[in-house]
């Protein structure tokens, strides 16, 4: 009995545990939701090569040591039962074609409050090759060397100024087995051991890839520069010089005077000659100089000698003139003479171009010139001449063609306003003619012909190769009309080629005169016209490639103005328009129906506005507008905020500015005088 009473007890419990563990098995389960986080950049990569993660390879290794594994095209997706307990997550994200990008793993405790876990795909897979190819004008670097450091997407160093080896004008940094991620490379270019140009940029390396560059140093043209000189003393102890108020790396507002000084406190500043230069040219002797530098880097050297042999001494400071100023604000930074190669003289026309060169025409010289700007400087590289005075030249829609616009043309025994379209090749900077014409208005009404054109314009909806012009004819009209030329036709008056009458925008005889005001926006979607004689105000503007217009009845407020220009536009509006008269601003707009006086500003002399505004025009993205001051000798910022002007500041200039011209960038303006042999240099800030 007592033995059968033992074995129930054991069979007792045997159930009992059973049945806890059949309880533990039902209870010691959950779902586990897996969230994927995926933190990937790009900037240069490997070519052809997508980085975008597309699918997931999950490797999860439980708590039972069983492994799981799992691929799925979602980033977020669930485990159904699996054991509660420490599980270690391992995910590889992949792009379209399966290449294995990023990693990221995890350990998780499962549990019954905690079920979801996120993995972060964090570490980059693998190593990949570098190759970057820095290239750089020649022309311009007397003595190169290039100097590249690398930073890893820490911040650590992971090359250090390592020289590259130069080649014709180019250095290749190539790099093997950097471990996958991104990367800071920096590299500078040097001429004769003085910064010439820097280059930064992000790089992204990948498993068995090779990320690959070219990368385009964009060197200003050097000044001469006088090296440094330290003599072998024979007789005497070289001078150590040491200057005060500016070392190396110091940064300065451009065009202010700094007064720098040599440090005599180790010799007789009576027994000693002192020499100071400015990129390599003379600014003062003596112990002490003052300096007003334009923007950009600079090198100051000063030379000290005595009359014991061998005791000359010297050193040289490199430093850059910065632009410290109101942002918009156009800075002095040079002041360009012309040359046999740069052709500047009597009326200069100036058009920025979209490849970041200057299209520079000159009456005097009969010349158009492509230039680049290099170290505040404008460097030549390719002429045309023509016959005629040119007045006006833009870059069309479409960077490989250009328009000038001629006057004083003998055509037919008369004199004509005309045009000529050339082709423009950005890669050899060269102008070639293509066509012009005979200054024909309608094919059918050869008689009728430009005799004055006051400017060119451009539409973005306009095929490369048309634009329009802004005339005055023999007859009582006068005409906005789109020029359209064929590559093949020679002359104006062939059928496919004369000024088509489907685009006239404007003709009267009672709202336009031969000195009528004009302004287009830069697209030449939006244009405006006020006639100073009466006061008339015209708008036009393109809807669906056809041109609208609405006129106001003559306003005598405008009578008498000089420059128009257009503004942004406001809700509702389809051109807003401010007219200069004296030291009074209009705003004028109009909603397509009629013409509304929006805003009436007075400017105040020490605004610029004394006398004489020739000319206005805003920046390209249309955040500031600018006047030409001829009276004053100025130039005049105004920012526009909600459509509308308020002052900045003022630029004096040492002319009457008559015509400007600024770069899409913002960063550039280029202005010159009604007839002037020079051409001044403006830096803005635009940060």
């Amino acid at each position: 009995m007592k033995k059968y009473f033992s074995s129930l007890l054991l069979l007792l419990a045997a159930l009992a545990l059973l049945v806890m563990v059949g309880c533990e098995s039902e209870t010691d389960t959950e779902d586990m939701r897996i969230i994927l986080d995926k933190e990937v950049s790009r900037t240069i990569i490997p070519a052809d090569l997508d980085l975008s993660i597309t699918e997931y390879n999950i490797t999860c290794v439980g708590p039972d040591n069983k492994t799981h594994v799992y691929n799925t095209r979602r980033s977020t997706f669930l485990l159904e039962g699996v054991p509660v307990g420490t599980w270690n997550i391992t995910a590889e994200g992949c792009n379209e074609s399966g290449t294995a990008l990023v990693r990221g793993s995890t350990t998780f405790n499962l549990n019954k409050t905690n079920t979801s876990v996120t993995v972060v795909l964090n570490e980059l897979i693998g190593q990949g090759a570098l190759n970057l190819v820095y290239t750089w004008d020649g022309a311009n670097v007397e003595s190169p060397s290039v100097e590249v450091s690398i930073e890893d997407q820490n911040g650590n160093t992971y090359l250090s100024k390592r020289q590259l080896e130069i080649s014709n004008s180019s250095a290749t940094l190539s790099l093997s087995d950097l471990p996958a991620g991104s990367y800071i490379v920096h590299a500078i270019l040097y001429d004769k051991g003085l910064k010439a140009a820097g280059y930064t940029e992000a790089v992204r390396i990948v498993d068995n890839k090779t990320t690959s560059g070219s990368l385009s140093f964009n060197v200003d043209a050097l000044p001469s520069i006088v090296g440094q000189l330290t003599l072998e003393n024979k007789a005497g102890t070289p001078i150590i010089c040491t200057v005060r108020n500016l070392s190396s790396g110091d940064q300065i507002p451009a065009q202010e005077n700094r007064t720098v000084s040599l440090d005599t406190s180790s010799f007789s500043s009576s027994d000693v000659s002192v020499s100071w230069y400015l990129d390599g040219s003379p600014v003062g002797n003596g112990t002490e100089v003052t300096i007003c530098p334009n923007p950009g880097e600079h090198r100051l050297d000063v030379i000290a000698s005595t009359r014991m042999l061998g005791a000359t001494g010297s050193t040289s400071i490199s430093f850059q003139a910065a632009l410290l100023g109101e942002r918009g604000v156009p800075v002095l930074a040079s002041t360009i003479q012309g040359s046999t190669e740069l052709k500047i003289g009597g009326r200069n026309t100036i058009e920025f171009l979209s490849d970041g060169n200057v299209l520079l025409t000159s009456d005097q010289t009969k010349t158009a010139t492509i230039c680049s700007i290099q170290r505040n400087e404008l460097v030549a590289k390719t002429s045309i001449s023509y016959e005629y005075p040119v007045m006006d030249a833009i870059q069309l829609n479409g960077c490989s063609k250009i328009a000038l616009l001629y006057e004083n043309v003998p055509i037919g025994g008369e004199t004509r306003a005309t045009s000529a379209r050339f082709a423009y090749d950005s890669s050899a900077m060269t102008l070639t003619k293509e066509v012009e014409g005979q200054g024909l208005v309608r094919s059918t009404r050869s008689d009728i012909y430009l005799t004055k054109a006051t400017g060119l314009i451009r539409n973005a909806s306009w095929m490369n190769g048309n634009f329009g012009i802004f005339g005055y004819t023999n007859q009582p009209w006068n005409y906005i009309v789109l020029r359209s030329l064929t590559n093949t036709d020679t002359l104006i008056n062939s059928a496919a080629s004369y000024y088509t009458t489907g685009r006239v925008v404007h003709g009267s005889n009672s709202t336009i005169s031969q000195y009528t005001l004009m302004n287009a926006s830069q697209d030449g979607e939006r244009m405006v016209f006020v006639n100073p004689d009466d006061g008339h105000i015209t708008f036009c503007w393109n809807e669906s490639n056809v041109y609208m217009s609405i006129t106001e009845s003559s306003l005598s407020q405008l009578e008498g103005a000089t420059a128009v220009a257009l503004l942004p536009s406001a809700s509702g509006e389809a051109v807003r328009a401010a007219v200069a008269v004296g030291q009074t601003l209009y705003v004028f707009a109009t909603d397509g129906e009629s013409v509304t006086l929006v805003s009436t500003i007075s400017r105040s002399s020490d605004e610029g506005s004394s006398t004489g505004t020739v000319k206005m025009f805003t920046s390209y993205d249309e955040h500031f507008l600018y006047f030409l001051n001829s009276g004053s000798s100025s130039i005049s910022t105004w920012k526009i905020e909600n459509s509308l002007p308020s002052f900045v500041g003022v630029t004096g200039t040492a002319f009457r500015p008559a015509r400007a011209a600024i770069s899409p960038s913002g960063a550039y303006m280029l202005c010159c005088g009604a007839d002037s042999s020079t051409i001044t240099m403006f830096r803005i800030k635009t940060e």
